[in-house]
């Protein structure tokens, strides 16, 4: 018997390379994946740190390909392989000797049930329709600012710092995240990833993106926000951004704010369908 649920209906991504990456200066270091296996749709962000971050973001893109076979239990069951296989990948001889390392922010779905697995600061937030100017965080973030994070390096003998990050020792180099693939020398660096498992309950769209992307957003929401509800409060404008899975106002921001940081983002939308 047909049913109606909610699911994914169209997907788009991108990535903006920072000013060093355009100028040739240094390898591109965010990575977003798109894939489907089986029953199942996997998003995905990686952003790279480090001098070889971008050994270590693609490596982990393309490993994540591999784990999700389709044949899994659940949701829970994929998002718990993919955990088991980011943790081994630390101790890959394959990337031993490589200075950096990689955040992972991967979401698998089955219609409207997905679960998260998360190491470092990308992320994933969902912004419902009823009201797209709501943003719901569905990922814990690992940097310093989270005070489970920020507790756990002062533990392992670390610094932390609001702005800069934390580091291992006095005197010794900054890093944002202390959740990540990679990092060796860093003992205070967790390679454990996060699982959340949610629900989507209403039509909209989801972001998984690198931070990048987020601080780009933060840089301008005073500015964007005006001009957002402007373009929002006119349906026809709305169903318009819907459809594009809102990724033009995104990059159109990352270009009028954008530094150094790479941003990469992959944009779902959900909306009902009958299966």
């Amino acid at each position: 018997m047909a049913r109606e649920t909610l699911a994914p209906t169209t997907l788009d991504s991108a990535v903006l390379p920072g000013i060093e990456v355009q100028h040739a200066t240094r390898p591109l270091q965010d990575v977003v994946g798109q894939h489907k296996a089986g029953q199942y749709l996997v998003f995905s962000a990686y952003d790279g740190h480090g001098k070889e971050g971008h050994i270590y973001a693609n490596h982990v893109a393309m490993g994540v390909r591999r784990i999700v076979t389709g044949e899994e239990r659940s949701v829970a069951h994929a998002a718990m392989n993919i955990a088991d296989y980011l943790r081994r990948e630390s101790d890959n001889p394959a990337l031993a000797g490589k200075d950096g390392g990689t955040t992972a922010t991967v979401i698998v779905a089955k219609d409207n049930e997905l679960a998260a697995v998360q190491l470092g600061d990308s992320g994933a937030a969902f912004y419902p329709d009823s009201d797209s100017m709501i943003e719901r965080w569905l990922t814990p973030i690992h940097d310093v600012s989270n005070p489970n994070e920020r507790a756990r390096v002062i533990r392992g003998g670390g610094e932390a710092d609001d702005y800069q990050g934390f580091r291992q020792l006095p005197g010794g180099p900054w890093i944002r995240t202390p959740r990540a693939v990679g990092d060796p020398g860093f003992a205070v660096v967790s390679h454990v990833p996060e699982i959340v498992g949610f629900t989507i309950t209403e039509p909209g769209t989801l972001l998984v993106a690198t931070d990048g992307l987020w601080g780009a957003l933060a840089a301008e929401r005073a500015e964007g926000l005006a001009s957002f509800r402007e373009t929002s409060a006119n349906p026809a404008s709305r169903m318009s951004s819907e459809r594009r899975g809102r990724i033009a106002l995104y990059m159109a921001q990352l270009g009028r704010a954008h530094t150094n940081d790479d941003a990469g983002v992959v944009s779902v939308r959900f909306e009902h369908k009958t299966v």
